[in-house]
């Protein structure tokens, strides 16, 4: 990030953050505090990206991770399930945007893009 920088270049780095890497107090200092350490003359171009989020996570729990995360990073997104179905409130609690991962779908192309317009239909009507 810092050659990048130097050469005035405008990129955008984005990390994926394990909701286990986040969940509990002392793994989420010791995160927080690489941040710091690392990344903070960055934070106007890192987003960080949450992922393997447990199903059905609460509104208020997501906010929780958001707001750690705000500070540090541009956006921050989530990559969630092709069946993953609420995002009511999502944006309220910080997210920028969501995302899939459709890597290991042991599915024909034609099912999984039918499941991707119904998660990018749910997403949009909650401004995702």
């Amino acid at each position: 990030m810092d050659k990048i920088a130097e050469k005035g270049r405008n990129a955008l780095l984005s990390v994926p953050v394990h909701y286990e890497t986040l969940a509990g107090p002392r793994r989420r200092k010791d995160f927080i505090n690489l941040c710091r350490l690392l990344l903070s003359k960055h934070q106007d171009r890192m987003v960080f990206e949450l992922v393997e989020l447990p199903e059905g996570i609460p509104q208020s729990r997501i906010a929780d991770l958001v707001s750690a995360l705000r500070s540090h990073a541009r956006a921050v997104t989530a990559k969630f399930s092709l069946r993953h179905g609420y995002f009511t409130g999502y944006r309220a609690a910080g997210l920028h945007a969501v995302g899939v991962d459709v890597y290991s779908e042991n599915r024909k192309d034609a099912e999984i893009m039918k499941m991707m317009d119904a998660f990018v239909e749910l997403a949009n009507k909650d401004n995702l």
